[in-house]
């Protein structure tokens, strides 16, 4: 068909209709271009914000695996090395190596033994005595000694990073320092229960608490630079965690994940081995 001509009349505003009604032609079409438009724009708009949130995820999962800053750092101070070496050996050769050296060779054979004695209850009395008098004091003794080894690491990257200590007046006093402390702590222990009772909920409970994970590494991790930087209150460090949420989720993507899908024991001795580690970035 040839085209139209250019200077052809505009068609008629009025249309009748075979009742004797008319209605303004071209106004539904207008219309729907319109909506059609919106539906566009708001599409373009989803995956635009989508896009931009991905690479932000991906950033943080990019800084949180940037293990060569991690070995750089590590072999400047002496400190640091003395205190990771702690850590591996009480978390990793003592905790971890007992725990699996028992569970996967001592106990089956164990087991065996005693089954052929027709005892085999006896397994589990020894269990007991295991988790007791082993798991449990190394497991109470890791968590105290542990802090003060996470503060010389992140105290040693903080020197190493060339970054300065606050020393404005306009900064939160000691008594301030300490509440904030206490309630950073009391609110990771309020988050961290709810996490857990969100992890019940069916089909979305384990996702829901993976990102609830990721967010707690993060501020762990970030909380401890925060507090020797000084001069920003615990609103403060909450406001900027707020902003940058989907980082956060990123950057404690990979250390959640080491440890999501293993048992309550080996989640924390892996957790104790790579927090040092996620510090000092």
């Amino acid at each position: 068909h040839p085209p139209p001509p250019l200077h052809s009349p505009p068609p008629p505003l009025l249309q009748q209709h075979e009742d004797g009604g008319t209605q303004m032609k071209g106004l539904s079409s207008s219309s729907t271009i319109k909506k059609t438009r919106n539906k566009i724009t708001a599409r373009t708009t989803k995956i635009q914000v989508a896009y931009y949130l991905a690479r932000i995820w991906l950033c943080g999962i990019v800084d949180a695996l940037s293990f060569g800053r991690i070995v750089s750092i590590v072999v400047q101070s002496k400190r640091a090395q003395l205190a990771l070496g702690h850590c591996l050996l009480l978390n990793g050769v003592i905790f971890l190596g007992s725990y699996f050296l028992y569970e996967y060779i001592v106990a089956p054979r164990i087991n065996m033994l005693l089954t052929q004695f027709s005892v085999g209850f006896a397994s589990s009395v020894l269990s007991a005595l295991y988790y007791t008098l082993w798991v449990v004091p190394i497991y109470m003794f890791s968590a105290i000694v542990n802090t003060a080894w996470y503060s010389e690491i992140a105290h040693a990257a903080f020197v190493l990073s060339g970054r300065q200590y606050f020393k404005g007046k306009d900064g939160p006093s000691f008594i301030e320092n300490v509440v904030g402390i206490v309630y950073s702590n009391l609110l990771c222990v309020i988050f961290l229960i709810c996490s857990v009772i969100t992890s019940v909920i069916p089909y979305l409970g384990p996702p829901l608490y993976f990102i609830q994970l990721c967010w707690l590494y993060s501020f762990y991790c970030f909380d401890y630079k925060w507090i020797l930087r000084g001069g920003t209150s615990i609103n403060d460090r909450i406001n900027y965690f707020e902003a940058h949420w989907m980082y956060m989720i990123g950057f404690g993507t990979p250390f959640t994940a080491a440890s999501f899908f293993s048992p309550y024991l080996v989640a924390y001795g892996v957790y104790a081995l790579l927090f040092p580690m996620f510090i000092v970035l």
